[in-house]
């Protein structure tokens, strides 16, 4: 796991800041471009902030996955956890949407070691429903 981009990373979801080229957060799209702009998931916009231009233009979106977990240095399951929790995708049953501060937060968990990065949120989610 590479914690300075990690850290990078969690940073600008923290802060509502996205990367250049990128318009805001939603965990369910690795990128989409709409006519409003364009919005991406923790795996987005790691490769938004990390790699460079060229890959954004060539890659598909089911090739983002792998390029965010090579630019982090996640392991498979690592990343599994992080951009695809089976829990969390789709924000089936869940009372609120993923915001990029619960993304910050499934970050830092995962850098603290944590199991299961999204378990405080999933937690907050049965106490709200």
């Amino acid at each position: 796991m590479n914690r300075d981009r990690m850290r990078t990373l969690a940073k600008h979801l923290k802060n509502n800041d996205p990367p250049p080229g990128m318009d805001g957060f939603d965990y369910g799209l690795y990128v989409e471009r709409t006519d409003c702009g364009t919005v991406g998931c923790i795996a987005g916009w790691a490769v938004y902030l990390f790699s460079d231009e060229r890959a954004l233009v060539t890659l598909a979106s089911d090739e983002i996955f792998i390029e965010a977990a090579r630019l982090l240095e996640l392991s498979p399951r690592q990343a599994d956890l992080l951009f695809a929790n089976e829990d969390v995708c789709g924000h089936v049953g869940l009372s609120k949407a993923v915001t990029a501060k619960d993304a910050a937060r499934a970050i830092e968990s995962m850098m603290n070691g944590n199991p299961d990065p999204w378990a405080d949120f999933l937690e907050a989610q049965k106490e709200d429903a």
